[in-house]
């Protein structure tokens, strides 16, 4: 982060690891603070307005900073939990 001479933040330069989750045929970014995730692992995230616990495939996994981030960190919910592999180990092609 960087910071400006009146004490302002010019730049966000950490970077997030954001993962995509199928829930209900519809993609939804979440981040992820465990780098253990992968494609295709179930994953347990806040839903709706309510923010109840729902069960959910990662479809892709993404590193990017808050300039290039899919949904702003700030406002981006977080993965409760990870799962594991998915027995079915089908994903889907939606990314």
């Amino acid at each position: 982060m960087i910071h400006s001479l009146s004490g302002g933040v010019l730049a966000d330069r950490s970077n997030y690891l954001f993962v995509k989750v199928l829930l209900d045929g519809a993609g939804c970014w979440y981040l992820c603070p465990d780098l253990s995730v992968r494609e295709g692992d179930l994953v347990l995230v806040p839903f709706g307005r309510a923010e109840l616990p729902r069960e959910g495939q990662v479809l892709r996994v993404l590193s990017a900073d808050a300039q290039t981030a899919p949904v702003s960190p700030a406002r981006a919910k977080t993965v409760y939990k990870i799962l594991g592999e998915n027995p079915a180990n089908g994903l889907t092609d939606e990314k």
